[in-house]
């Protein structure tokens, strides 16, 4: 488990969700909630796996869908993501959220030219610019640090 990422009342918080989880194991809104806590604690494939079983079971929704789709880019699967975030779109589209993630996955992957008109689309969209100008200032600080850090970073196009 990534506990570095974790406080410890997170990693306590985590344990029981993971009993109460293993004891459900057909109950696939607590997976799918399970996969999501175990993304953001950096247990990327685990919580893949959960999501997965949700998807499977037909229960998925496009929550679901988003979550896995940044799952998978964080272990640099663009490709897969982009389907994910895709399935999301078809069940809600013009989700702010998840157009935000398909164009930082493009970004990601280095397609700024894509990056920059999925973003466009979302900021177009009524609330979108607000949102997106504050995600693009967490992505301005993390490019900060990455470069601190001397690990090479993408660069965005401007908003």
């Amino acid at each position: 488990m990534a506990a570095g990422r974790l406080s410890v009342k997170d990693q306590q918080a985590l344990q029981v969700v993971t009993q109460i989880a293993s004891n459900n194991p057909d109950n696939m809104e607590l997976a799918a909630y399970y996969g999501k806590i175990l993304i953001q604690s950096g247990e990327l494939a685990e919580g893949e796996k959960q999501l997965q079983k949700v998807i499977a079971s037909g229960k998925a929704d496009w929550k679901v869908y988003s979550a896995l789709g940044s799952a998978l880019d964080q272990q640099g699967r663009y490709d897969d993501a982009r389907k994910a975030y895709q399935q999301a779109l078809s069940e809600r589209p013009n989700e702010i959220s998840v157009l935000n993630n398909l164009g930082m996955s493009y970004a990601l992957s280095g397609d700024l030219k894509q990056a920059e008109q999925v973003l466009q689309k979302a900021s177009d969209l009524p609330g979108g610019a607000a949102r997106l100008h504050t995600d693009a200032l967490g992505v301005q600080k993390r490019a900060v640090l990455t470069a601190s850090t001397g690990v090479i970073g993408v660069r965005l196009p401007a908003m």
